[in-house]
């Protein structure tokens, strides 16, 4: 069995019934709020995405995955995430690193439900990146521009009027002050517009210093609605599916011989680790198959086998899902660099590299999953080996210590698991077991059997009972879990191909400097010269509804930028200043 990455997008045959169900799918649009639309190298870019119902302007629960890509003219990708939605919301980050080339860069977020309608209704935004380590800076230094061109590029941020109408939200913002010295507490209150009680819906915000040299337009949500337009999607009989479920996992097989069948051939799909996911697909008669990929995950590759005995002159092609951007079709923002700038720009390095310096300190906190049960729930009957004998081989140990599974050959001479029901007679099932370790689905339980140390292994989880996965079912489950967890690394591949997984983005908790309490003391002595003084991409309030932050050691304006959606659909996009002195 072969295995290959075909660049074949995910674009699926599918029945003109089936068709239809989808052409009445709703179409998505996405906003991005993100923390600035100019960066330097060693600077993190922040940013929330919202997929919203194009027709209803509400969260969408169509798809749970979204990408975000930073492009730039030459169609280079900076970066290209994937960010898990939920409830039709995600978040994520990215550090900026110093061989970044300065440039002129689109931020880019769909979905690949969205890229059945075309990049038009994509999100896209300028984002300009300056590196002034590089020598290399001709992009902003390509051609002249007029002084008149130059102040309309320079400083974009709203007009009063148009802060006015912003500030026509169901949330409203007060801030007790405008100016505060250094180190000082401000303190954020909120109220709806109609009453006190805050709205319910989902909003981030974001406090970062800017200057009006520097280029400080972003998009709001209030721009993003009276933009986007309702077409219906471009597909005929090629379709890019969405993701209702997970993360979609598309290919098909392919038989060296026309006489092969394609169809009813059950494919396992394996990513390991502590909390692992294993699925089971099945192909239609073209070949195709597809399977989710529920849940969060660290593993960096997925592990795929066919289950059929007879496998010869079959290969597994799977689906490469291309960016659907393009970057010649669209226009770039024509940043300039300006003397005005040096300064600025010399200032603003150096307090990044001082405050990189000190990041051990100040670090950020990955959210952890809750611990899930695993797909078969608390049906199993867990035996931890140490406390037991210890038996150096896998036939020991389920001879002496496993109750109700024992080791037979089967018509291949091979060894395989058996165990008995429930009520304990013997099982003379015509189904196999499923076997797995540290969330690897083992075909070859002869290899695991007669190779592995049972002294590697910490449990043994033993499920007596039928299970259906997909269209397999199996008689009862082994699940085996070593000390180092990494049997994906040392399992034979004969079998088996892996693909690497570019991951979902994680969760964080972004550090919040504070002063003035016990826990603040050692920080007190350290430099703080933090550009962004506060990040939150979920809105959350306590009884008091304020939100709290603290100025940092710079002087200067910093801009309040609060962007969101109510649950009804309505717009909240709220932009503030204060000053630091």
């Amino acid at each position: 069995m072969i295995l290959s990455v075909q660049n074949y997008g995910q674009n699926k045959s599918i029945a003109k019934d089936k068709i239809k169900v989808l052409e009445n799918t709703a179409q998505e649009s996405i906003f991005v709020h993100y923390n600035s639309s100019l960066f330097m190298v060693g600077e993190y870019m922040y940013y929330k995405i919202y997929c919203l119902n194009s027709e209803t302007n509400k969260l969408s629960h169509i798809s749970k995955i979204a990408y975000l890509e930073l492009v730039d003219k030459e169609g280079e990708r900076v970066f290209k995430q994937k960010i898990r939605l939920d409830n039709g919301f995600g978040q994520g980050d990215f550090f900026l690193p110093v061989d970044t080339r300065s440039g002129n860069y689109k931020l880019v977020a769909y979905t690949k439900w969205m890229s059945n309608w075309g990049q038009e209704i994509f999100f896209s935004d300028d984002v300009i990146i300056l590196n002034p380590y590089s020598n290399n800076q001709r992009d902003f230094l390509e051609s002249e521009v007029s002084k008149e061109d130059l102040q309309s590029k320079s400083d974009l941020r709203p007009s009063n009027s148009a802060l006015s109408e912003l500030n026509k939200s169901p949330l409203q913002l007060f801030i007790s002050k405008k100016n505060y010295g250094k180190r000082d507490e401000v303190i954020m209150e909120f109220e709806g517009i109609n009453s006190k009680k805050i709205p319910d819906g989902e909003y981030s915000i974001s406090v970062r210093k800017y200057s009006p040299v520097f280029p400080n337009q972003k998009k709001t949500t209030v721009d993003h609605l009276e933009s986007k337009e309702i077409s219906p999607p471009t597909f005929d009989n090629n379709i890019t599916l969405p993701e209702l479920r997970g993360e979609l996992v598309t290919g098909r097989v392919v038989a060296k011989s026309t006489d092969i069948p394609l169809e009813n051939l059950k494919i396992a799909f394996s990513v390991p680790g502590e909390d692992y996911q294993l699925k089971i697909a099945r192909t239609d008669v073209l070949g195709q198959f597809h399977a989710n990929i529920t849940k969060p995950y660290r593993s960096e590759e997925i592990l795929i086998q066919l289950i059929d005995d007879n496998v010869d002159g079959l290969t597994i092609e799977l689906d490469d899902f291309a960016s659907p951007f393009n970057s010649d079709k669209v226009k770039f923002e024509s940043f300039r660099l300006n003397p005005e700038m040096n300064d600025l720009i010399l200032k603003r390095s150096i307090q990044n590299q001082i405050e990189n310096a000190y990041f051990k300190v100040k670090p950020d906190t990955i959210t952890s999953n809750v611990n899930e049960l695993n797909f078969y729930g608390t049906k199993g009957i867990t035996y931890l080996l140490d406390d037991y004998t210890r038996f150096p081989t896998i036939k020991e140990t389920v001879l002496e210590i496993l109750d109700n599974v024992w080791l037979t050959e089967n018509k291949n001479d091979k060894y395989v698991f058996n165990l008995r029901t429930l009520n304990g007679e013997f099982n003379n099932s015509e189904f196999t077991s499923l076997l797995i370790v540290d969330g690897l689905f083992v075909k070859d339980q002869d290899y695991f059997i007669n190779n592995f140390s049972s002294n590697s292994i910490e449990q043994i989880n033993i499920v007596k009972e039928y299970y259906r996965m997909g269209s397999q079912i199996f008689d009862g489950i082994i699940d085996i879990k070593t000390f180092d967890q990494n049997y994906a690394a040392l399992a034979s591949k004969n079998d088996m191909t892996a693909l690497k997984l570019n991951r979902q983005t994680e969760i964080k908790n972004y550090f919040r400097q504070s002063y003035g309490n016990e826990s603040s003391k050692d920080l007190e002595r350290i430099p703080d010269l933090r550009q962004q003084l506060l990040w939150l991409p979920n809105f959350e309030i306590d009884d008091t509804q304020r939100i709290t932050f603290f100025t940092s050691d710079l002087k200067g304006d910093f801009e309040i930028s609060i962007e969101g959606f109510t649950h009804t659909g309505k717009p909240v996009s709220i932009l503030d200043t204060i000053t630091v002195e």
